[in-house]
């Protein structure tokens, strides 16, 4: 019992922080499933993949429907990442577990030195949460007056460039890459937050569900733990986006900055020690 509360409340995290932010999920759900459901890297990565995909489709309809996602670029993106996601999965399983994990702690402590760094900064609220103005529009990708975009061929390749980097990265390291799809999007296109995370969330599901389906699906079906931890992902998914607009985004910052400094410290800790047995 204390397995399967554990396993939904490790799946309710990753799904708040996807909810509340469009990014993050998987920097939380691959140190969870490594400790606390107890598998190896080998099958957390394409679980993650796949619970943070399925999780973050919820999200994406809900953006649809809404009117929050700008589709075309959102689509080339996507599909760039799909196409690379197999290089990074091929990557990860030529690599040895111990070397992939530090690889995975590495990025941890940088997005947590970014989010301190970017919490300091006046106005760098806008780029963790919803619900604020349209920005300007002096990106390579460009919307007319009437929402229309104009793909044009440095605007392709910018967006095909960005998702062929964040498919790789997915695959070795089983993240969904909103962390790097969100301010990639605001760059490139300029688009406003609220705009960027629902393209956000759409990009990883499609990422995260076509790469992990093949080997992080019979996975999660055999496993009772891995189907509640993906329960909870949808379960604080949807909390995270009916509180996301009330919450400071400078806060946002500062507590999730906290929450991956001391994530990456405990698998440090976790390796080190691994290191000494052998």
């Amino acid at each position: 019992m204390i397995a399967f509360l554990s396993a939904i409340l490790a799946g309710i995290a990753v799904g708040l922080s996807l909810g509340l932010t469009g990014s993050g999920g998987s920097l939380f759900a691959i140190p969870l499933l490594l400790y606390v459901l107890n598998m190896d890297m080998q099958s957390a990565v394409p679980i993650s993949l796949l619970v943070v995909g399925i999780t973050a489709l919820s999200g994406a309809v809900s953006a649809l429907r809404t009117g929050l996602l700008h589709l075309k670029p959102t689509l080339v993106f996507g599909a760039a990442g799909i196409v690379a996601a197999p290089a990074g999965l091929r990557l990860g399983a030529l690599t040895p577990d111990i070397y992939q994990e530090f690889a995975f702690v590495l990025l941890v402590f940088v997005m947590a030195g970014r989010m301190a760094i970017e919490s300091a900064k006046p106005g760098s609220a806008r780029v963790v949460r919803a619900n604020l103005e349209l920005q300007g529009n002096s990106g390579i990708c460009r919307y007319a007056k009437d929402g229309r975009m104009d793909l044009t061929l440095p605007c392709i390749a910018a967006l095909v460039l960005a998702g062929g980097v964040v498919g790789v990265l997915s695959g070795f390291l089983g993240v969904g890459g909103g962390f790097l799809i969100v301010p990639a999007l605001m760059y490139v296109i300029r688009m406003d937050i609220s705009f960027a995370i629902g393209s956000s969330l759409t990009i990883i599901a499609m990422i995260g569900i076509t790469g992990g389906a093949l080997a992080g699906l019979s996975v999660l079906l055999s496993s009772t733990p891995a189907i509640l931890f993906g329960l909870g992902s949808l379960g604080g998914m949807f909390l995270g986006r009916m509180v996301a607009g009330d919450l400071s985004g400078k806060m946002l910052q500062r507590v999730f900055s906290l929450m991956l400094l001391a994530t990456g410290l405990f698998m440090l800790y976790q390796l080190w020690g691994n290191i000494n047995v052998v």
